[in-house]
Formats: structure tokens, sequence, C-alpha cells
């Protein structure tokens, strides 16, 4: 018998999210419009598939969101080796990160799940017992508002966020070729062969990565140029300068349903995927995900947003996805 519990919070306008207590994940997220509701996020019809999922569908992915170049960073003097889950490198926390754990699942109120996750020390490398938490609250402005949390008793590194994929027509069967977005960035973390950062941030201005001035996705995932050929469509973490403060990162309209979700983060870089390994019962392309972060490889990268957290801190970060119809 499946342990996956189902959760549920909405308000008062119609408003709904379902959450599972397996990998604090998304599942449902329902926004009213003209022609009643749909759900604009990817999720298994089986909540058992949840299990052999690969593509983090709905999941918060950590503890260190992202990749990590050779699966090893130091510290303090001292190298940490971590599991390996993508070539030679770790993806997404490695080969059980936060989206393969049970969390533990308070509900606060009517509009409020919160989860929390223990981490011990050493698991999949990373050093510190680190305690998690993750809110979700539905605004009555109809807002997804997510709130992360986390102490540790050694130093460590985290980077923490929510890997939804939005399908802003409710129906998967309809690419995002006519969806239209924003992103208020022209900078990107440059990215080498394996998507590992070389170091260096690259100005994109004038081209296909530049979204400061809304454009549709579809002709660049049709024809795949130059630029998105080796990662099959975008995979770019876009940069922003005010590293905490909390600020406007993107908007995403759906082509067909016209619903409309505006990025807000603390964090200082969203990452842009556009679905393109998503497989069977989902198609490449049927959804973007929109993660807000800090820069991949940050640990290896001293001149970037620093990911360390010290027994006494507190990591705390905030990402708002509001949505209009």
């Amino acid at each position: 018998m499946s342990k996956i519990k189902k959760f549920e919070i909405r308000n008062s306008k119609g408003m709904s999210l379902k959450a599972l207590n397996y990998g604090a994940i998304i599942s449902e997220l329902n926004i009213p419009g003209n022609d009643g509701s749909r759900n604009i996020v990817l999720g298994y019809s089986n909540t058992s598939d949840y299990l052999t999922d690969e593509a983090y569908i709905g999941a918060v992915a950590g503890r260190y969101a992202n990749r990590i170049g050779g699966a090893q960073f130091e510290l303090d003097g001292e190298n940490f080796r971590l599991s390996a889950n993508e070539g030679k490198n770790q993806l997404h926390g490695g080969d059980i990160g936060f989206n393969k754990v049970y969390w533990i699942v308070n509900k606060m109120d009517p509009s409020t799940l919160k989860f929390h996750y223990l981490s011990k020390d050493l698991e999949e490398g990373f050093p510190g017992n680190l305690r998690v938490e993750v809110t979700y609250h539905i605004s009555e402005e109809n807002e997804l508002d997510i709130t992360y949390r986390a102490i540790t008793d050694k130093p460590t590194v985290i980077n923490v966020t929510q890997h939804s994929y939005f399908n802003l027509n409710g129906d998967p069967e309809v690419l995002n070729f006519g969806d239209n977005l924003q992103i208020n960035s022209r900078e990107i973390v440059e990215p080498d062969e394996e998507l590992i950062p070389t170091g260096r941030i690259k100005d994109i201005r004038a081209t296909v990565l530049d979204f400061s001035k809304r454009k549709n996705l579809g002709p660049f995932l049709k024809d795949l140029s130059k630029d998105l050929k080796d990662t099959k469509g975008f995979d770019h973490c876009y940069v922003f300068p005010d590293n905490d403060k909390f600020k406007h990162m993107a908007t995403l309209t759906g082509g067909e349903s016209g619903i409309q979700m505006d990025v807000y983060s603390t964090e200082p870089g969203l990452q842009l995927y556009s679905g393109n390994h998503l497989q069977a019962p989902f198609k490449p392309y049927s959804a973007v995900c929109l993660e807000t972060q800090h820069f991949p490889d940050s640990p290896n990268n001293p001149k970037f947003p620093s990911t360390r957290l010290d027994p006494g801190e507190t990591y705390e970060s905030r990402t708002v996805y509001k949505f209009r119809s």
C-alpha cells in the first residue's frame, strides 16, 4: 500500500492546489477563469508513477537544485564527494534528492500547507543535518506563495527550488508553441557542453535567449537554432543583480487560455527549462519550468552569490507565482 498521501488547499476565488507528502510534489494547480477552472501543471493521474519519475514533475528539488560539476565541492578545506546522477555531475540533489523522500505535512489552515524534512549529515554527500521547511500558501489574490527555510548543525550548501511544469492552457496536448514569455534579464550563467557554468556571466542581448521583450516560444522550439541544439531547447539560468531583493522576474502567458503567470522571487537566478526531455505520458515542450534558484555549481564558483549555510543562520527564500485570467 502506497504511503503517498494527497492534501488540498484553496482560496475563496476557486484557485486550488493539491500536493503530496512525497517530494512535496504539487500534483495539481487549478486556476479559475471565465470558462471554468484549469489545472495548469503537469501531473501523473496515478500517484504511484511519481515513485519512478525522473523528470522532477512538480517536486521540490534539493538539497542542491540544478547541477554541481564533478559531483564535488570544497568547504573550509574539506572536499565533499556527492552522488553523481548525470554523468560525472550531480543534478537536483543526487540519486535520492528532496523529490524522492517523504515529507512531514502540517495543514495550517484551508489555504496553507507546511512540509518538513530532515536531510541527515552526508545524505547524498552533503555535510550537516539540515532541517528544511517548505510552505505553500494560496492568497486571495490568486497567488501561489512559496517560502523555504532551513537550518543546519554543520557548514553546508543549500539551493532549493520548485520544479513544476507549467502548461497555462491546461492541456498537455496543446504545446507551448503559442505561449508568450518575458524574462526581465539580459544575462545568463554561461554553460559548457555539460550545462556546468564556465564561471562567466554572458550578455544575451539580441540573441535567441533574450526574452527581455515578450516573445513567442514556438519558433525557437520548432526550429532549434545553434544556441539551442545542444540542449534541445531552453535550459538556461538567467541572472538578476539584486540577490536578495524580492523582484519581478518573468511573465508567461498561455497562448490558448490567456492565463498570465507573473514570477517574483528573492533568488538571484531563474532557470528556464522548456521540457526538452519529457517522456510519455508527457510530450517534449508540453510545459515550461521557471525555477527560481541560486546559480548552478555555485559551491565551485566563489564569484557567484554564496549558497553556504552555517550553524546559527537561517536559509530563507521566497517565490510567488501570481495568476490572472
